[in-house]
């Protein structure tokens, strides 16, 4: 039987679940229309229970019903349905809305040329660029036109001298290589850090604490699965709880679907949702009850004999657990702190202004070698060459910039962002692998029933 402390935070979460439907008018008397609909909430509620649909048992609110609320406190956080998140887009594997795989042997060859799907050429931003700067470029063919070729008193001369005008932008073209490969260094380095340190911190932790418990727990008894369970979960949710506040889902008054699809997943109680809903930091705050249950557990509770971990590794789980809030404290730390104001603002500043001066430059060089009367000067040749080196200058630099703009949050919903989901079936899938070894060792020898 559950102990009265374990039995505690569930008999809480049903009084507060029962309260609104026992008096819905808050009137402070139950009358018999509010008995009656009393009796067909818990009629539905068995009824959902007895039929298994996990989505029954959840209220209009978002919350959990009164069935699942006695399931939750060690209810197992719920696996991630991988046929239903991963699909295969072209050439290109997602799993939920973020890219997953792709074949970087078949880009580096002749797949880069039909390879649309995840790239900048999705950008509809990017296209609204290039619309603007074709609009620049016909500006300047129309100003070298009919404004410079207008004042000309030699009409056998050329308009203007466009090589002068392509040497104009060799300088710019040179600052601008060394702030754009600047920059892009400093966002793939802080990228990799959210990565490997940040989130790949995170799940390190989680797996660490589930081996050393495994190697301290190898029964099969309710305590021990409960311990097993409840790491498990709070690992999970640290996890999960990074992206939320990342995406600015955990701040105001619309948290609710949040926390209902938390709920929905097994990954929090309601009693555990109204703690954490005042914290600012939410998933540091989840290693704090990880340590403190841990601790919890290294005296001996109701009906056992002894306790479940040694009081002498509490030290050596402390430690873990601080790496995991360090890790999750280093990735809103990156989020929070971006970089200075006025370092992107400039780099922002010389691609765009490079883009303007690129495309009217190119308009007024194109009219200019199409209107030259030097048949030495190629005319033709550096029309069409300064046509396709305006249009691939405007797509790659503004394809590197919102490419940028991208890794500075890579735990947003962009689809080259982290894949949230398929993170935690990874982490959750090597959990109960440790723990199911864990109970089953080959060097054991199983009593006969």
């Amino acid at each position: 039987m559950p102990t009265q402390d374990e039995l505690e935070p569930v008999v809480t979460n049903l009084v507060e679940k029962l309260l609104p439907q026992l008096d819905a008018d808050n009137s402070g008397d139950i009358d018999r229309q509010e008995f009656n609909m009393l009796g067909d909430y818990i009629t539905a509620q068995f009824c959902a229970l007895q039929g298994g649909d996990r989505k029954d048992l959840t209220g209009a609110d978002g919350t959990a019903g009164l069935a699942s609320v006695a399931q939750q406190m060690y209810a197992e956080a719920k696996e991630v349905n991988l046929l239903k998140h991963k699909k295969q887009k072209g050439h290109t594997q997602y799993f939920g809305g973020q890219i997953l795989r792709y074949s970087s042997e078949r880009l580096v060859n002749l797949g880069a040329f039909d390879t649309i799907r995840g790239t900048v050429f999705m950008s509809f931003e990017l296209w609204i660029k290039v619309g603007f700067l074709s609009l620049v470029f016909l500006t300047g063919a129309v100003l070298c036109k009919y404004v410079f070729g207008a004042t000309r008193t030699d009409k056998s001369a050329d308009i203007i001298d466009f090589q002068d005008l392509k040497g104009f932008l060799t300088p710019l073209e040179a600052l601008l290589a060394f702030f754009a490969g600047l920059y892009l260094q400093q966002i793939l380095d802080r990228w990799w850090t959210i990565r490997s340190d940040g989130i790949g911190g995170v799940c390190n932790s989680v797996a660490d604490l589930s081996l050393a418990i495994a190697g301290l727990c190898h029964g099969d008894s309710r305590a021990e699965k409960n311990l097993r369970k409840i790491v498990t979960r709070y690992g999970l949710l640290a996890h999960a709880l990074i992206y939320l506040q990342a995406q600015e889902k955990m701040d105001g008054e619309g948290d609710a679907e949040a926390w209902g699809d938390l709920v929905e997943r097994n990954l929090v109680m309601n009693k555990e949702v109204k703690i954490l809903q005042k914290l600012k930091r939410k998933s540091e705050a989840v290693w704090g009850w990880i340590i403190s249950y841990l601790e919890f557990c290294m005296h001996p509770q109701a009906g056992q004999d002894e306790a479940l971990i040694p009081d002498d590794r509490l030290e050596q789980l402390t430690d873990i657990c601080r790496e995991g809030r360090n890790a999750s404290s280093l990735v809103s730390l990156h989020l929070e702190c971006q970089l200075p104001l006025p370092y992107v603002h400039l780099i922002a500043l010389v691609v765009n202004l490079y883009q303007v001066v690129l495309a009217l430059v190119s308009g007024m060089v194109c009219v200019a070698a199409y209107e030259t009367t030097d048949p030495s000067k190629f005319g033709t040749q550096v029309l069409i060459v300064q046509i396709i080196q305006f249009i691939l200058y405007c797509i790659i630099y503004q394809g590197i910039l919102e490419t940028a703009e991208k890794m500075t949050n890579p735990l947003g919903l962009d689809d080259i962002d982290f894949p949230q989901f398929y993170i935690h079936h990874t982490l959750q899938s090597e959990v109960k692998a440790i723990f199911n070894t864990s109970t089953n060792l080959p060097w054991v020898k199983k009593k006969e029933s």
